[in-house]
């Protein structure tokens, strides 16, 4: 007996030729269960940290105090969120679901 299968997709593809953006981090931080880790990280200015969430739990990433400019909106569970930071400065952060906190550490 012969099956044929057909595979449908909703999603349109990309032209060929279609240059497709991706932003390499320099440092990554990781979302656990349990925090962020690093919890401190200091790294110079230009510098693209990469947050991912490899906790079980959506999870947010934002500023806190006068540093708010960060809001990575819901990240599910594998999800990333990246940020450039091109300004020297203490950048502290938190997960607004889980109340985790953490800071990035810009120098010149």
């Amino acid at each position: 007996e012969e099956i044929e299968i057909t595979m449908v997709s909703d999603e349109a593809e990309t032209p060929p030729g279609t240059p497709v953006v991706v932003i390499v981090a320099d440092e990554i931080i990781s979302i656990t269960d349990s925090g962020f880790v690093p919890e401190t990280l200091t790294v110079p200015a230009d510098t693209t940290v990469e947050w991912t969430n490899d906790a079980s739990a959506d999870q947010t990433v934002s500023t806190t105090g006068d540093t708010g400019f960060l809001s990575s909106g819901v990240l599910k569970p594998g999800d990333t969120y990246t940020y450039t930071f091109s300004a020297e400065g203490n950048y502290t952060y938190q997960s607004w679901i889980s109340g985790f906190t953490g800071t990035v550490i810009v120098t010149p």
